[in-house]
């Protein structure tokens, strides 16, 4: 199945598509906490226990570090001058 265009800042209609589809999620199952963040290209979300311990925390610290390196190479500077 081919993944819906991304929405962008031109594209009011997919960057509404995407805060229904945050709406539309599913809520946290009891225990588990959620956070969510509406993009223009779409939504970003973490799911976590509502309690863990410290090295369950620093697991996490360094999981959420290594997304956010992955997240960066696929930055676009369409800004990018010559």
């Amino acid at each position: 199945m081919k993944p819906n265009p991304l929405p962008t800042d031109n594209n009011i209609a997919g960057y509404e598509a995407a805060k229904k589809m945050h709406l539309a999620a599913d809520p946290a199952k009891p225990g588990t906490e959620r956070a969510e963040f509406p993009l223009p290209e779409g939504i970003a979300r973490v799911e976590f226990p509502a309690a863990m311990s410290v090295e369950s925390y620093e697991d996490m610290q360094a999981l959420l570090e290594l997304i956010l390196r992955r997240a960066k190479r696929s930055v676009r500077n369409d800004k990018a001058t010559n």
